[in-house]
């Protein structure tokens, strides 16, 4: 934890994308129905990566959505997500993660999928989250994690550094939810799961040379045996797979209620 940690990264942000399927291992139809989201609700969707959690909510109880990102095409990509969609229009505003630009007490809920290895300082934007929440409201965060081990979790991110410039820092389950309840949450939910990755495609949508895919796949197959047993890596036929684990973390702030 002694990594950078967290406003969002803005060397690559809105240059680079997540992979295509960052979104698959997150169950929205469980969330919506543990949180009960309702039709006066604000939403603030952090770091969007292309409005798939907005519209979301936006094709289901939640009418007013906010969805907010430092990266302008990134919002770009997003409204015309929405517009594509035909859902209703949702709002986009600039931030910086560590300094959210809303009252205290604004939202009911906040959201950030698969964004938060790209911010500088992560207490300051759980913090930050936290304040501009109503009494009541609910957090949720999805982010790929990382072994406890400080040796493993940085051949990890190197891994992902090398992958995506933008990238500051993956953590633990356990600093997450330190960050959280740190900053006043009450965990409600914690959740990870074990994704499989084509290698061609996790690059795929960032500019690496062929030489520089190579060098990325190295570190891969060299890997230490504590970090190769978490990766997983194997080749078959042309293609290279690999595994990396996503958490999901559901906090919130004191007056909650959840669905039983």
């Amino acid at each position: 934890m002694d990594q950078p940690h967290g406003g969002l990264n803005r060397q690559s942000a809105g240059q680079s994308r997540l992979y295509p399927d960052s979104l698959e291992s997150i169950n929205l139809e469980w969330l919506i129905k543990l949180i009960n989201p309702q039709p006066d609700w604000r939403t603030l969707d952090i770091a969007t990566i292309c409005g798939d959690a907005s519209t979301k909510y936006a094709t289901g109880t939640v009418k007013t959505i906010l969805t907010a990102d430092n990266g302008p095409d990134r919002l770009q990509r997003c409204w015309s997500h929405h517009q594509e969609k035909e859902t209703q229009s949702t709002p986009c505003v600039l931030q910086d993660t560590q300094y959210i630009p809303f009252p205290t007490a604004y939202f009911n809920l906040i959201t950030c999928y698969m964004a938060a290895h790209r911010f500088d300082n992560i207490p300051a934007f759980v913090v930050e989250a936290y304040r501009v929440l109503q009494p009541g409201g609910f957090f949720v965060v999805a982010a790929t994690i990382v072994d406890g081990e400080p040796a493993v979790a940085e051949y990890i991110n190197t891994i992902e550094r090398y992958r995506d410039t933008a990238h500051v820092w993956c953590y633990s389950v356990l600093d997450w939810q330190s960050f959280l309840s740190g900053a006043g949450f009450t965990i409600i939910h914690t959740g990870t799961r074990h994704r499989r990755i084509n290698l061609d495609e996790w690059t795929g949508v960032t500019p690496l040379t062929e030489e520089a895919r190579l060098r990325l796949q190295a570190l891969f197959f060299c890997a230490p045996n504590n970090v190769a047993t978490l990766l997983q890596p194997i080749q078959a036929g042309a293609c290279t797979f690999f595994t990396l684990t996503e958490g999901m973390f559901v906090a919130g702030k004191k007056g909650h209620k959840i669905q039983e």
